[in-house]
């Protein structure tokens, strides 16, 4: 029981604790054979991760860890076929 309120208040205070940060400007895609990626700059440094949703826990489908170095830009590089991700050619860039 004690454990169980030591992580609900664990998980309150990492939502308290959100940074305001919002992307700035269209995000860039650059695609590739294999891979695509995608970079956006921040109204704010950026301190966070990048990741494919719901999974976080895969490496591959993640960023690595923002540095400290009050970088307003991230990106995230991500292989087609993994990560629950589908590749599909379209001329409409609203589908």
């Amino acid at each position: 029981m004690i454990s169980r309120l030591i992580l609900s208040s664990l998980i309150i205070r990492v939502a308290v604790t959100q940074y305001d940060n919002g992307i700035v400007g269209d995000p860039t895609v650059n695609c590739a054979d294999n891979h695509f990626e995608v970079r956006f700059e921040t109204r704010n440094p950026f301190r966070g991760l990048v990741f494919v949703q719901d999974q976080l826990d895969d490496p591959r489908c993640r960023s690595a860890p923002a540095s400290d170095q009050g970088v307003r830009n991230t990106s995230i590089r991500l292989a087609f076929k993994e990560c629950g991700l589908k590749r599909r050619i379209s001329t409409n860039m609203h589908v």
